[in-house]
């Protein structure tokens, strides 16, 4: 048996691997560590939406906020307009919508990014006619 890092060097890894568009590597990193029971952070999950935006998977990014609150942390507005940039980039203008509403159920109020993403997406997406 190799010797195991810390949860604290799994997590950073995690997020410099994200924050240098390493996302392959970040989500290898995050996979690995959760197999052998070290406990992400919530900037490690950031960075796991961060990846599946980048990867064109919304659909994965829309299953990290459950898994956060999960976890016992609580969804900000930061991760929130990331999964709303992924539904939106892929088209999924009903799925950004919805999400957008779950986000003030949530407690999470939405910020001047996440109109702006939305409205981006509508434009891109041909919503208005």
């Amino acid at each position: 048996m190799g010797l195991v890092p810390s949860g604290h060097t799994c997590n950073f890894l995690v997020q410099i691997l994200a924050k240098n568009k390493e996302h392959k590597m970040s989500f290898s990193v995050y996979r690995k560590m959760t197999c052998v029971g070290v406990l992400p952070s919530f900037l490690s999950f950031s960075s796991l939406v961060e990846c599946f935006v980048h990867f064109n998977m919304p659909e994965l990014a829309l299953a990290v906020p459950g898994i956060i609150l999960k976890c016992g942390f609580s969804i900000n507005v930061y991760v929130a307009n990331l999964v709303l940039k992924g539904l939106c980039y892929k088209g999924n203008i009903v799925k950004a919508v919805e999400f957008l509403d779950e986000m003030g159920r949530n407690s999470v109020l939405p910020d001047v990014v996440s109109f702006n993403t939305l409205i981006k997406g509508l434009c891109r997406g041909e919503e208005f006619g």
